[in-house]
Order: C-alpha cells, then sequence, then structure tokens
C-alpha cells in the first residue's frame, strides 16, 4: 500500500536523465544493444544487466518512468520475498524472517531504490545476489553441482548488475562459519 503512487512518478533529476531518459545510447533490446551495453561504462559504472534491463523495457513500453517504477517495484516485492526465504533457510525462524523481511521491505534505503530509477542496479544485484546465497545453501546442504553452478551464475549476473556484488563473497564465508 505504501508504494500506491509509484506508478505516476517521473524521472528523477538525480541521474535518470544521463542513464534512461537523455541517454542517446539506450534504445530497445536487439543484438546490436546487448554488444553495446556490454562494451561501456555508463556515469562510470560498468552494469550491462541493468541498462539491458531498461533497453527491454523500452522495447515494451518505451521510455515510459511509470513502467520503469512498476518494474523496479516488482523487482522490490521479489527481493522482499528472497529476503524471507534465505532468512527462514539461514535461521529456521518463520515468524521471525517474515518480521525481518517486512522492515526491510519499508525501509527508506530500500524505498529509494524503487523510487529512483538509476537504482535498478541495486535492485538487480540483490536479486541476482539472494538467488546465488539461496543456491549456496542448497549446496552446502545436497552438495551437487548444479546448484554451486547456479550459485555461481548468480553472482556473475549480480557482478553485472552492479560491481559491489563482490561484497556477497565475505557472505559465503559468514555461511560456512
Amino acid at each position: 500500500a505504501i508504494y500506491h503512487q509509484v506508478p505516476s512518478f517521473a524521472f528523477t533529476d538525480w541521474d535518470d536523465t544521463e542513464y534512461i531518459s537523455e541517454n542517446a545510447l539506450l534504445k530497445g533490446l536487439s543484438g546490436p544493444q546487448v554488444a553495446t551495453e556490454f562494451s561501456r561504462y555508463v556515469m562510470g559504472n560498468y552494469h550491462p544487466i541493468t541498462m539491458l534491463s531498461y533497453s527491454a523495457e523500452i522495447s515494451l513500453f518505451g521510455k515510459s518512468p511509470g513502467a520503469m517504477h512498476v518494474t523496479n517495484l516488482l523487482l522490490h516485492l521479489l527481493n522482499v520475498v528472497l529476503v524471507a526465504l534465505f532468512l527462514r533457510k539461514l535461521t529456521k525462524h518463520h515468524l521471525l524472517s517474515a518480521l525481518v523481511a517486512l522492515l526491510w521491505a519499508v525501509h527508506p534505503m530500500r524505498v529509494e531504490s524503487v523510487a529512483w530509477l538509476s537504482a535498478r542496479k541495486d535492485l538487480l544485484m540483490l536479486c541476482s545476489g539472494l538467488l546465488m546465497l539461496l543456491a549456496y545453501l542448497q549446496w552446502r546442504e545436497r552438495e551437487r553441482p548444479v546448484w554451486y553452478l547456479l550459485a555461481f551464475a548468480a553472482f556473475l549476473f549480480s557482478g553485472l548488475s552492479k560491481a559491489m556484488a563482490v561484497s556477497f563473497v565475505p557472505c559465503l564465508l559468514l555461511i560456512d562459519l
């Protein structure tokens, strides 16, 4: 309910112009666009997966800030579920995991990622990072190589969304401890 106004949000004056609305190199999803995004930096950052997510939206909806905000909201809601699942898997406390995920869902630092389109990189990095952590926990339990490969693939996807994904590596060490 706290996000009901999201579809009416416009581009912000922070970074949305450079990333999306006035970015002449950002076009609809295509082979050449994939090559473009994997070969360039945007505002000093290398995050081709994030930029390709914008390209996919442009193919579907044009450069519509409302549609992009809805996508950010959907990614945020998916992340809330993944946070709850990760905490439940890690701690075995169902209610506590749900409460922590709910608090996490409305925290101002997380709300910013929904309201600021350029923060899509945070949402994508976290989504794939949480998937990596969940796959890693599965690998620790079952020791089947497919889970390890899935964790590695999710980590790569996370790093190509935002370079700060390297911070997930110490999380794996903490899980092992």
